[in-house]
């Protein structure tokens, strides 16, 4: 998928997500998992944007909903048609009247129902699976007006892990810093780049967050996370380093020590 402008990447989501929401309730999985693909492809490009948080952590929400949804799909088993026992023609017996004259009986025609070999049989549609009561699609009904409330009320939900229909043998980003207590002056700020920190053993790209705590304002970008802490912050304040393949997620507590 080509790279999206900035103002692009939610209208673009937005209509990724209702094309999903449609194939989901039409019950064709692969146009599903199709779906689901488009959509966790522009999801990563909003992970890398500039975008605000809270947009991204949204978005990350509808991914896993969709994944739920298409997850739940039971698979569609197609039946191989019958072939149908063609009858034998029989020739009716030739009875000899005792006669000079020997009739030739008429030739009864058996006429067979046509039959096209082109057509195939319609598979049986699978009934979807419930999930503690609720069908697929109520899944992404509920992911719907998730979104709407926190647009509306600006709502800041916790992160959670990613989820990857595609690869079920994703391994996670695994830890390798050996520091996780930092100082700094109250009133000043520090970059830490913890690209180096964590390693995928898949060699998948990783997305780098961080949360932001009491007194302290931490950014990110790229791989780089800025700290910066408030002339009233002395003290311990704890935050968490985190790094995603856009599959799963870890995180890493670690401490601030501001003096």
């Amino acid at each position: 998928m080509k790279l999206l402008a900035e103002e692009q990447l939610i209208p673009t989501f937005v209509q990724a997500y209702y094309a999903a929401q449609q194939a989901i309730e039409s019950g064709n999985r692969a146009a599903a998992t199709q779906a689901y693909q488009n959509l966790l492809e522009i999801y990563k490009q909003i992970a890398k944007s500039p975008l605000a948080q809270p947009h991204k952590e949204l978005a990350h929400g509808q991914i896993e909903s969709v994944y739920q949804a298409v997850a739940g799909m039971a698979k569609v088993t197609k039946i191989q048609p019958t072939p149908t026992p063609q009858p034998t023609p029989t020739k009716p017996p030739i009875t000899i009247p005792p006669t000079t004259s020997i009739p030739v009986p008429k030739t009864t025609r058996i006429q067979y129902p046509p039959v096209d070999p082109g057509k195939k049989p319609q598979p049986i549609q699978p009934t979807s699976p419930r999930m503690f009561g609720l069908k697929p699609r109520d899944f992404v009904m509920l992911g719907f007006f998730a979104m709407i409330i926190v647009l509306v009320l600006f709502f800041k939900p916790a992160y959670i892990g990613l989820l990857s229909y595609a690869d079920a043998d994703n391994a996670a980003p695994e830890w390798r810093g050996s520091v996780t207590e930092f100082s700094l002056s109250a009133g000043q700020e520090m970059p830490l780049d913890i690209e180096s920190s964590f390693h995928d053993l898949d060699g998948d790209e990783l997305v780098y967050l961080a949360t932001d705590s009491e007194g302290l304002t931490v950014t990110v970008s790229g791989s780089v996370v800025t700290i910066k802490a408030s002339s009233d912050s002395i003290g311990d304040h704890e935050i968490v380093l985190m790094a995603t393949d856009l599959k799963e997620i870890t995180k890493v507590p670690v401490t601030v020590r501001v003096t």
